[in-house]
């Protein structure tokens, strides 16, 4: 849905009639052709191999077949690089995947999630050493458990808002997820020696792990809330002019804690937010004007989600304009997280900020740790 043009709802609905009819005229076909020539599957020769010999021979349409063949397998494969890293990034922004899935790459793609099931794929070929004997069935139970959830969230959504026309398309839902939780059933339990009995094990440490995620993310932003932003504001009485620039991503304790030192240091403080969502953005500023904190803020845009280069830039015209002898920090916040594993959780573009800036003589970077509530 997510990959459409508006209306997105209407449009996804004719594309899925569309491909719902090739795939009725395609596999239709071929499970005629089948039945008509009488073939079974064999060792070492595919059911669309035999049913191309029968037909065509071993001549050259015979091998335009196996092309195609091929080339269709290769169009499913990267459909799972497709939708899963979009997918991912859903369940990222609802706090139930660490937030690095969100982030795009400069090709607008969500680059991390694409490596992941990368490296995942690769994993499980090495493990069951590229064998579909174990591999197909765990495929299998996954896509007929992933169109039973589908089509039971449908039937409770239908069941809790009851819009018009819900009861028959209750009943079309129903009747799905009734059908593939059957054929979810069959393969798990008839290939459960074959493989499917990880799925088991599987997919409840996933939960598990998604729900834990989901939890640390609710208390983080609990801990970052801020009540009364100007109550705890302290205004600079520094006679210094040296330029502080303090990133800021949003409202919270650490972007106070940010300004609030910067303002120790210089009464020339600048709050600098890198744009990557234009409604983010929006917010902080409207926010920012309500507040009526005396830093000024300036916001400057991403185009392509990289930070990185918008912040070098803008950088290097405040370096350019720098007397002899003058400096600027920039002062950034880090999380001091209690467990290793929790620094997975969170965006750690402070280091490679740091890494970037290192470069510039009259620039100084500055960390300011923000350590929260070490107990959930």
């Amino acid at each position: 849905m997510p990959s459409f043009r508006e209306p997105r709802q209407r449009n996804a609905k004719h594309v899925l009639f569309i491909l719902a009819g090739i795939i009725i005229f395609i596999f239709g076909g071929s499970v005629l052709l089948v039945t008509f020539l009488k073939i079974i599957p064999l060792a070492g020769a595919t059911v669309i191999s035999q049913m191309g010999k029968a037909i065509f021979g071993e001549g050259f349409m015979f091998y335009i077949l196996q092309f195609a063949t091929s080339l269709i397998l290769l169009l499913a494969a990267n459909a799972a690089y497709n939708g899963l890293p979009t997918l991912l990034a859903i369940l990222s922004a609802d706090g139930y995947l660490p937030r690095q899935f969100m982030q795009r790459g400069t090709r607008l793609s969500f680059s991390n999630g694409i490596m992941f099931i990368f490296f995942a794929a690769g994993l499980l070929l090495i493990i069951f050493r590229a064998s579909t004997h174990y591999l197909i069935p765990l495929y299998a139970v996954g896509v007929f458990l992933s169109f039973t959830l589908s089509q039971a969230g449908m039937v409770i959504r239908f069941l809790k808002f009851r819009q018009k026309g819900w009861k028959h398309k209750l009943v079309i839902n129903g009747f799905g997820a009734l059908m593939t939780a059957t054929g979810t059933a069959i393969v798990f339990l008839t290939k459960f020696a074959q493989g499917t009995w990880l799925l088991a094990v599987i997919i409840p440490i996933i939960c598990a792990v998604m729900m834990r995620v989901e939890k640390h993310y609710q208390f983080i932003r609990s801990q970052l809330q801020v009540d009364d932003f100007m109550a705890h504001y302290h205004k600079s009485v520094s006679r210094d002019t040296n330029l502080c620039i303090v990133l800021i991503s949003s409202m919270s304790r650490s972007a106070l804690k940010l300004l609030n030192y910067a303002n120790l240091m210089t009464s020339n403080v600048v709050a600098l937010h890198i744009s990557t969502d234009d409604q983010h953005s929006e917010q902080l500023k409207t926010k920012w004007l309500e507040t009526g904190i005396d830093v000024p803020l300036e916001i400057i845009n991403a185009p392509y989600r990289d930070i990185l280069e918008p912040l070098e830039e803008y950088i290097s015209r405040k370096e350019s304009n720098l007397r002899p002898g003058d400096t600027i920090s920039v002062v950034m916040a880090r999380f001091i997280e209690e467990h290793w594993y929790d620094y997975l959780l969170h965006n750690q573009t402070t280091y490679f900020i740091e890494r970037k800036l290192s470069t510039h003589k009259n620039v100084a970077t500055i960390i300011v740790p923000y350590i929260y509530k070490l107990k959930m």
